[in-house]
Protein backbone atom coordinates (compact mmCIF):
# COMPACT_ATOMS: atom_id res chain seq x y z
CA UNK A 1 0.00 0.00 0.00
CA UNK A 2 1.21 3.25 -0.75
CA UNK A 3 0.07 6.28 1.72
CA UNK A 4 0.84 8.97 -1.35
CA UNK A 5 -0.28 7.98 -4.72
CA UNK A 6 -0.84 11.20 -7.03
CA UNK A 7 -3.33 11.13 -9.69
CA UNK A 8 -4.90 13.56 -11.91
CA UNK A 9 -3.90 15.83 -9.39
CA UNK A 10 -5.10 13.99 -6.46
CA UNK A 11 -3.55 12.40 -3.43
CA UNK A 12 -4.68 9.50 -2.04
CA UNK A 13 -4.07 5.98 -1.03
CA UNK A 14 -2.91 3.28 -3.31
CA UNK A 15 -3.57 -0.86 -2.87
CA UNK A 16 -1.71 -2.31 -5.71
CA UNK A 17 -0.94 -5.81 -6.87
CA UNK A 18 2.82 -7.04 -8.34
CA UNK A 19 2.24 -8.78 -11.61
CA UNK A 20 3.75 -12.57 -11.40
CA UNK A 21 6.75 -11.61 -12.94
CA UNK A 22 7.37 -8.75 -10.43
CA UNK A 23 8.15 -6.47 -13.55
CA UNK A 24 5.11 -3.95 -12.32
CA UNK A 25 2.68 -3.04 -9.84
CA UNK A 26 -1.16 -2.79 -10.55
CA UNK A 27 -2.86 -0.03 -8.12
CA UNK A 28 -6.09 0.70 -7.68
CA UNK A 29 -6.20 4.58 -5.88
CA UNK A 30 -8.50 5.10 -3.17
CA UNK A 31 -9.90 8.90 -1.16
CA UNK A 32 -9.79 7.27 2.14
CA UNK A 33 -12.56 10.15 3.49
CA UNK A 34 -15.03 9.25 0.92
CA UNK A 35 -13.77 5.46 0.00
CA UNK A 36 -14.34 6.18 -3.36
CA UNK A 37 -12.15 4.48 -6.11
CA UNK A 38 -10.36 7.88 -8.09
CA UNK A 39 -8.74 6.26 -10.49
CA UNK A 40 -5.91 3.26 -11.19
CA UNK A 41 -2.54 3.16 -12.34
CA UNK A 42 0.47 0.43 -13.06
CA UNK A 43 4.40 1.02 -11.94
CA UNK A 44 7.15 -0.46 -12.72
CA UNK A 45 9.15 -1.92 -10.01
CA UNK A 46 11.98 -3.06 -12.09
CA UNK A 47 14.63 -1.31 -14.67
CA UNK A 48 13.39 -1.88 -18.11
CA UNK A 49 14.95 -0.20 -21.20
CA UNK A 50 13.14 3.34 -21.48
CA UNK A 51 11.18 2.42 -18.15
CA UNK A 52 12.87 2.91 -14.53
CA UNK A 53 11.85 1.33 -11.36
CA UNK A 54 9.00 4.10 -10.04
CA UNK A 55 7.59 5.06 -13.91
CA UNK A 56 3.64 5.01 -13.85
CA UNK A 57 3.43 3.50 -17.70
CA UNK A 58 -0.43 4.03 -17.50
CA UNK A 59 -3.03 5.45 -15.64
CA UNK A 60 -7.00 6.22 -15.30
CA UNK A 61 -8.51 9.06 -13.24
CA UNK A 62 -12.27 8.80 -12.62
CA UNK A 63 -14.37 11.62 -11.27
CA UNK A 64 -17.76 11.51 -9.49
CA UNK A 65 -20.25 13.81 -9.58
CA UNK A 66 -24.09 14.30 -8.80
CA UNK A 67 -26.44 16.25 -11.05
CA UNK A 68 -29.57 16.94 -11.76
CA UNK A 69 -30.40 14.87 -15.33
CA UNK A 70 -28.70 11.89 -16.89
CA UNK A 71 -27.77 12.50 -20.61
Amino acid sequence: MDKQATIDGRTDIAIGIPSPDGGSRQETIIDPTTGLMIGERNVMLKDYPGFPAGTVTTWTSVRTAVVNTAP
